[in-house]
């Protein structure tokens, strides 16, 4: 269940946006930019709240395949935003199951209360990147090869089928986001997608670690969910979200290095 949220709603109280996983690297971003445009926002993350709530912000706890209560939250909201990440487990027939579970009661939650947009945040991790003369678009598909990924890369794949085939069949209004590398305040510094971190001083880069990476700041990525909320033409659509910083592993690691010792004087 969504914890308070029945309580709220008999408060009178009406939120312009729901965001769930509104703890994580990306989410507290997301409500931070929506609560700076004046916004009633209802933050849903499955831990208690750690961050102070604004004037404008309740943060809830709750599970996101709590459909009934997050559709009697939602109410009148016109936007929700899905920045929970998808529930990994080492079995992937468990893992396929919980995540379409997911989805399923989020995509039902929005039907019933009409969202006018539902915004999804995926990543590039579930897509092929591995041909060096492609050009990756918004229009790429999920990785062919999924079946050799990670349960995450795979997971967020199942995401993007179930949701765009939903946009396809029922019309459900959704949009779909793809961060690159997300940094910034609140994220890991130790990224999966720069290399294996064994410590904070080592990296094991995939690569010769000379190639450029798709760095995002997480800020970044809560203005272009504003964005998706606002613009036309977006619903059914997928995004790649990259900055125009493009830091190579050993560069990286190497401003990483210089900030921790700066930080250990």
């Amino acid at each position: 269940m969504i914890r308070q949220a029945d309580a709220l709603v008999r408060t009178g109280f009406k939120p312009d946006v729901v965001i769930l996983g509104a703890d994580g690297a990306i989410g507290h971003h997301i409500v931070k930019a929506f609560a700076g445009k004046g916004m009633q926002v209802a933050a849903v993350s499955q831990a208690p709240a750690t961050r102070n709530a604004g004037a404008n912000v309740h943060f809830l706890q709750g599970d996101v395949c709590d459909s009934d209560a997050l559709a009697r939250l939602i109410g009148d909201a016109p936007f929700l935003v899905n920045a929970a990440r998808p529930k990994i487990t080492e079995d992937w027939a468990d893992c396929e199951r919980k995540v379409q579970e997911a989805i399923d009661a989020v995509s039902s939650a929005c039907k019933r209360a009409g969202v006018k947009r539902l915004v999804h945040i995926s990543s590039i991790a579930a897509l092929y990147l591995g041909d060096k003369g492609d050009v990756i678009t918004g229009r790429a598909p999920v990785d062919p090869y999924g079946w050799q990924r990670s349960n995450y890369s795979r997971a967020r794949g199942v995401e993007e089928i179930a949701l765009l085939t939903q946009f396809e069949e029922t019309a459900l209004p959704v949009s779909i986001l793809r961060p690159g590398i997300t940094v910034g305040e609140g994220a890991t510094p130790y990224h999966a997608g720069v290399g294996l971190f064994s410590d904070a001083h080592r990296c094991i880069c995939r690569d010769d670690g000379r190639h450029p990476l798709p760095f995002v700041l997480g800020e970044d990525v809560a203005s272009a969910v504003v964005a998706a909320t606002e613009r036309n033409g977006v619903l059914g659509h997928c995004y790649n979200l990259a900055g125009d910083v493009r830091l190579c592993a050993r560069e990286y690691d190497e401003a990483l290095g210089t900030a921790l010792c700066g930080a250990l004087v």
